[in-house]
C-alpha cells in the first residue's frame, strides 16, 4: 500500500509535489497547439506581406502604364498639331483676275500650287430692301462649262451648307472635286462674290416708292424685294 507515494519511472517515491506544481506541468498537446498557432500566425503574416507586395507591384504597374499612355497621348497630340499646322500652311485661297478667271492657289512650304476653277466670274450683287441697311439676298453671275452664263441667288438668312449646295446643284455649277473640297470652294467663291458685290436697293413692289434718294418708280420689269426671294 502506497502512502501518498508517487510512481516515477516505475519507481515509488514518498516525495510530495510542491503546492501548485501540478498546474505547471507542460501538456505536450497544449505545446503542439501553441506551436501550430505560432506557425499559422507566421504564415498569415507572410501572406499579408505577399498581398501587400503584390498590391504595391500592381500600383507601380498601373502608374507606369498611365505614364506610358500619357506619353502616347502627348505624342499623338503633337503629331495632330503638326498635321494641322501643315494644313494651315497649305490652305487653299481663291482669287479673281480682271477677266473673271477664278484662280486657285495653295501655298505650302517651298512650293506654290496654282490652278483654275472651271467657272468664270461675271459679277455679283447684294440686294437690300430699300428701307434696310443690311442685305437680304446675293446674286452671283458666273459662266460655267460650254460658255453658259447662269445666275445663282442666295437668301442670306439661309446660308447653311445644305441650302448653298442646293443652289449650286440647281444651277449646274460644279468644280470637279471631292465633297469637302467642293464645299470649301463654294464657300470661298461666295465670300469672293460678297467682297466684290455691287449694292442694289429693291422696292417693296412695283410702282412709286420713296427712299433716301427721293421718289422713284419701279417698272414692271424690275425686281422687287418680294420677287427676289422667289429666285433664291
Amino acid at each position: 500500500m502506497l502512502h501518498n507515494g508517487i510512481i516515477r519511472n516505475n519507481v515509488v517515491t514518498d516525495k510530495k509535489e510542491e503546492p501548485g506544481m501540478e498546474n505547471k506541468r507542460i501538456n505536450p498537446y497544449a505545446e503542439k497547439v501553441y506551436v501550430n498557432i505560432q506557425e499559422a500566425n507566421e504564415l498569415a503574416r507572410v501572406e499579408v506581406q505577399k498581398k501587400a507586395d503584390l498590391s504595391n507591384i500592381k500600383i507601380f504597374e498601373k502608374t507606369q502604364s498611365a505614364d506610358i499612355e500619357a506619353s502616347k497621348a502627348e505624342r499623338v497630340a503633337r503629331t495632330l498639331a503638326d498635321i494641322q499646322s501643315e494644313r494651315e500652311l497649305q490652305r487653299t485661297v481663291l482669287s479673281c483676275t480682271a477677266d473673271g478667271r477664278v484662280i486657285v492657289q495653295r501655298a505650302g512650304f517651298d512650293k506654290n500650287i496654282r490652278g483654275e476653277l472651271p467657272v468664270k466670274y461675271v459679277g455679283s450683287y447684294l440686294y437690300y430692301h430699300f428701307l434696310d441697311t443690311y442685305p437680304s439676298a446675293l446674286c452671283l453671275n458666273v459662266v460655267k462649262e460650254n460658255n453658259v452664263e447662269v445666275s445663282l441667288f442666295f437668301n442670306l438668312k439661309k446660308m447653311d451648307e445644305r441650302n448653298v449646295k442646293k443652289v449650286f446643284v440647281k444651277s449646274g455649277v460644279y468644280f470637279g472635286f471631292s465633297g469637302k473640297k467642293e464645299e470649301e470652294f463654294r464657300t470661298q467663291l461666295i465670300q469672293l462674290a460678297v467682297n466684290m458685290a455691287g449694292h442694289v436697293d429693291l422696292p417693296e413692289k412695283h410702282g412709286w416708292y420713296t427712299n433716301q434718294d427721293g421718289r422713284k418708280y419701279a417698272f414692271p420689269e424690275m425686281l422687287t424685294w418680294k420677287e427676289i426671294f422667289e429666285l433664291c
